[in-house]
């Protein structure tokens, strides 16, 4: 995946598995991640 995002939210790694499989994550920005992460988590 992308170094030091588990250090951050350690499920980070399994919601990217979840919402990312078909995506490249090259192509996402960090906001992008932030803002998955935060509709996740509501």
């Amino acid at each position: 995946m992308f170094s030091g995002g588990s250090k951050l939210f350690p499920s980070t790694k399994s919601i990217l598995d979840e919402k990312f499989t078909d995506i490249e994550l090259q192509d996402i920005t960090v906001e992008d991640i932030i803002q998955k992460l935060e509709i996740a988590n509501e």
